[in-house]
């Protein structure tokens, strides 16, 4: 799931990209007139609030795990994530330096030099 959602991730932002490029396209030929801005700053909203609704719904469903058992393992709150579309392990890792810098949160297991939780390494999320 991890690979499919990182790929799925960049693909959306491809997608989003070419979407956009072919509505820019659209407009040219429709005005006559070139645009000032590219594709990448005119990117579709569809996709945007697309993307931004799954990850509002993935981080709102995290969040209330850590809130009821209060120790999730770091691998259990990437699967809760990656259940959500257009969800991938970085967005969950933001997440969590944002919890960690408003001090909800604290990561326990970390090794001396690590400042981002893994898979497999027994990781624990403690929500304050």
């Amino acid at each position: 799931m991890r690979v499919f959602r990182t790929i799925e991730s960049k693909a959306h932002a491809q997608q989003e990209e070419l979407r956009s490029e072919v509505d820019k396209t659209k407009r040219v030929s429709k005005s006559g007139q070139q645009e000032l801005f590219g594709p990448a700053v005119l990117a579709s909203s569809y996709d945007s609030n697309l993307a931004r609704r799954y990850q509002r719904k993935a981080r709102e469903e995290v969040k209330e795990s850590l809130r009821q058992l209060r120790r999730v393992l770091y691998d259990t709150a990437e699967e809760i994530a990656l259940a959500f579309p257009l969800t991938s392990p970085s967005t969950l890792k933001s997440w969590i330096r944002e919890w960690v810098d408003n001090g909800s949160l604290t990561v326990e297991g970390l090794a001396e030099r690590e400042r981002v939780p893994k898979r497999n390494c027994n990781h624990v999320l403690v929500w304050h």
